[in-house]
């Protein structure tokens, strides 16, 4: 069988070198896929629609490029299955993209870890309430110190004024009057 690249294939890929189809390797999940594997070749000989699928094409002095490809039977009405068709996508900015937000979600779950382990060995912990709306957001530390469950969302605030000393209660209106005065954002009681 013979595959045909028009120029947009050829830009994508680079140019394969002549007689030589294996310039190009065609991956699935990792795997390179053998000729009779490849969605061209499976719709050409099975006379099915095969994909969207995605795919890593690699070729010899080319960046690897990442692809969604959906492969179509060419059939006429009345006679059998005589090759194929490919659409194919680049998405190798989109699989670029998705790594750098694994990356960057791997070092942000690393320092909410950071801070769990220092909150609990501190015995401190952080809250935010948002005067706007009523609500507050905790971290787990701060959940735990005021013995609540860190797993669900922060009670309301008079829940959460019964758990302070009594001493700390009564001055903390005038604290929290102080830092909107002062325009404060944060204050540590």
């Amino acid at each position: 069988p013979r595959v045909v690249h028009n120029p947009a294939m050829r830009a994508l890929i680079g140019t394969p070198g002549e007689g030589d189809p294996a310039a190009v390797q065609i991956l699935e999940h990792g795997r390179v896929l053998d000729d009779d594997e490849q969605p061209l070749r499976r719709a050409a000989d099975s006379g099915c629609a095969v994909g969207p699928v995605e795919l890593e094409l690699r070729s010899p002095g080319s960046p690897t490029r990442h692809v969604l490809m959906r492969a179509l039977p060419l059939q006429g009405r009345t006679q059998p299955t005589r090759g194929a068709v490919a659409a194919v996508v680049d998405i190798t900015e989109r699989k670029l993209a998705e790594q750098r937000l694994l990356a960057v979600d791997g070092r942000l779950r690393e320092s909410q870890d950071l801070i769990e382990l220092a909150q609990d060995a501190g015995a401190i912990g952080f809250f935010q309430y948002r005067f706007e709306t009523g609500s507050g957001t905790w971290s787990p530390g701060q959940a735990r110190l005021l013995g609540f469950d860190p797993t669900l969302p922060p009670p309301p605030v008079e829940a959460l004024l019964e758990r302070i000393h009594a001493d700390q209660r009564d001055a903390l209106p005038a604290q929290l009057r102080s830092m909107i005065d002062a325009s404060r954002e944060r204050e540590t009681f």
